[in-house]
């Protein structure tokens, strides 16, 4: 089955077929593997699922790594969590400023 996710596809879909497909995967995997494409991006998704991307809400990025040659890795926070993370930061800048100035 396949399900649109705003601007990406997911589907379930066997692992060898995925990796055929040209998946990126990045740890062990069973034999049926849900894979989400987004554009030229293809991935097999080991995070959390949501129906629709509209679910997530605000998106941060908390940190970029890079996992191997050519593969880069996001952590990010959503919703509740990524606009308290959003503000405090903010509050913090205002304060420095008032300090600075």
């Amino acid at each position: 089955a396949s399900y649109n996710l705003g601007n990406a596809l997911a589907k379930q879909q066997k692992y060898d077929e995925a990796i055929e497909a040209g998946a990126l995967a990045l740890f062990d995997y069973h034999e049926k593997v849900r894979v989400i494409k987004m554009g030229p991006s293809i991935e097999l998704c080991g995070g959390s699922h949501v129906s629709s991307t509209s679910e997530v809400g605000l998106f941060k990025i908390i940190k970029y790594s890079a996992v191997s040659a050519g593969v880069k890795r996001i952590e990010a926070i959503v919703g509740k969590t990524a606009w308290q993370k959003t503000q405090d930061e903010a509050r913090i800048l205002k304060e420095l400023q008032c300090l600075l100035n």
